[in-house]
């Protein structure tokens, strides 16, 4: 049993610096967040949303204090109920190439820590499939992510059966030495994108 644990406190800052890498192989977003999660001045956050075997957007956060006028412009409040879903905004930076693909933009610490809700990770786009369309979130965005019952109640037997067959929920564990074989599988087993990789 446990006897002493000894922690180490990290304070928080009130932003989180992100910057979105497009990568265009495999080979090379598997190489990325094996160098950035051992750097010596690794990131706080690392995170990649593969979009296909070849496609995936590495995210590099850092926390932040915001001080400059510069750094206030590019403060995106990505929570707000008008925004993009998260992992749309990730795709949009996807087709960037060149030496100016990589964007920063600040965002506020609680926006990032709850990214993923308003859609449900991705979940939300198969059950209504227009709501990441800019006049549904701006009219009724507030309503995301929708009470698990009232998505129940509302969903037809084709979205049910969607549901069961057209989705993959698994959190797996594993060594960063067998990413590049756990996207293969998840590639040849289900061919469900996107994959998200922390």
């Amino acid at each position: 049993f446990l006897v002493k644990l000894e922690l180490q406190i990290i304070p928080a800052k009130p932003f989180v610096e992100l910057t979105y890498m497009p990568v265009h192989s495999q080979t090379e977003y598997c190489r990325l967040i094996r160098e950035v999660s051992h750097a010596p001045d690794a990131p706080d956050f690392v995170e990649a949303t593969v979009f296909s075997k070849e496609r995936a957007v590495l995210t590099l956060g850092r926390f932040a204090d915001v001080t400059t006028a510069e750094q206030r412009r590019r403060i995106n409040p990505l929570a707000r109920w008008y925004k993009p879903w998260w992992f749309k905004h990730v795709e949009s930076f996807l087709d960037r190439t060149g030496p100016d693909a990589a964007v920063t933009e600040y965002v506020p610490l609680r926006h990032y820590l709850l990214r993923h809700n308003r859609s449900i990770f991705w979940t939300l786009q198969d059950m209504i499939s227009f709501g990441n369309h800019p006049v549904f979130r701006l009219f009724l965005g507030w309503m995301c992510p929708p009470k698990v019952a009232f998505l129940k109640l509302t969903t037809t037997s084709l979205v049910r059966k969607l549901t069961f067959t057209k989705q993959v929920f698994q959190d797996i564990i594993l060594p960063m030495t067998s990413l590049e074989r756990a996207i293969d599988l998840a590639e040849e087993n289900f061919d469900i994108w996107p994959i998200l990789v922390y």
